[in-house]
């Protein structure tokens, strides 16, 4: 069977699955989240969910059966979640080497190859100006126009998604970019392994994970304002609407770390040491992370 045809049977199937789970799947679970002794305040969490993107359009209120359009990368190749701007424009990152700018009505507007010819693995993010940034895995950063004109590129510059600082700053990786011309505003001097997380009231601080530890710094003088020291290596964190930060590490160990970068409490998921992903918080405060597989 051809790649192609066994891609699309793929994605056929995959619809099905969106479908249920968007338009009138049942998402009530039995999931329930334990304490071993540790102090957890509850509250009530919220967080902004982003969409995986498999080349579709399906509209929120229409029947499950209507499909509004269809786009297809070049090569099949596995696409990126998509970033869609406040005009309706989709713009998603493909293995293809290719990140594409598509209209609200599923039609491509242009596309931008990787200049150093590595595929696209990471998000694209938009700024206020409409300015598209991305990376590809041969860690340049790229600042697009939105008619698909390159602004600027930097490379070797990281490969963790990109985060936009309120003053517009970009974050990626250690390093903290001139939005302009792409030059680098600071270094936090250390190998950032997860992408950096902007506090959500965008008051300038941002969270930096670097093998164990876990630190908060000021955006615009890069100083560092705490660090927290887990057992073993960090994932990336999630924030709570509290300020508390949630995060695991790769000894199966849940944390929740308060604003000040104090411990609130800690959760022993995996007594076998097994590596957490990043969590999820949902809109009725219980927090979701994943376990080799297993949701708890």
């Amino acid at each position: 069977m051809k790649k192609s045809s066994l891609f699309k049977i793929i994605l056929i199937f995959l619809i099905q699955i969106i479908l249920l789970n968007a338009c009138g799947g049942d998402g009530n679970g039995d999931d329930t989240v334990g304490d071993n002794g540790g102090n957890n305040e509850g509250g009530n969490e919220e967080t902004t969910f982003t969409t995986s993107g498999f080349g579709f359009s399906f509209c929120e209120t229409a029947e499950p059966d209507i499909e509004l359009w269809r786009f297809e990368t070049r090569d099949f190749e596995d696409m990126t979640s998509p970033a869609i701007s406040s005009d309706g424009t989709v713009y998603i990152g493909s293995a293809d080497k290719y990140l594409y700018a598509i209209q609200s009505d599923g039609n491509l507007m242009w596309e931008f190859r990787s200049e150093t010819a590595d595929e696209i693995i990471n998000s694209p993010s938009i700024d206020s100006n409409g300015t598209i940034y991305f990376v590809d895995a041969g860690r340049t950063l790229y600042a697009l126009n939105p008619d698909g004109n390159k602004k600027w590129s930097v490379a070797d510059i990281g490969e963790t998604e990109i985060a936009i600082a309120k003053d517009g700053s970009i974050l990626i990786g250690e390093y903290a970019l001139n939005p302009d011309d792409g030059s680098i505003n600071w270094d936090a001097g250390y190998l950032v392994t997860q992408s950096p997380i902007i506090d959500s009231d965008g008051n300038g601080t941002v969270f930096l994970s670097s093998g164990t530890i876990l630190m908060a710094h000021d955006v615009s003088d890069d100083s560092e304002i705490w660090e927290f020291v887990a057992d073993s290596n960090i994932r990336r964190a999630a924030i709570g609407s509290n300020k508390t930060l949630y995060f695991g590490d790769a000894n199966g160990i849940f944390y929740a770390v308060d604003k000040n970068g104090e411990e609130k409490w800690r959760y022993i998921i995996d007594a076998n040491s097994t590596a957490l992903t990043t969590p999820v918080i949902g809109l009725n405060g219980v927090i979701y992370v994943a376990n080799n597989g297993c949701a708890v």
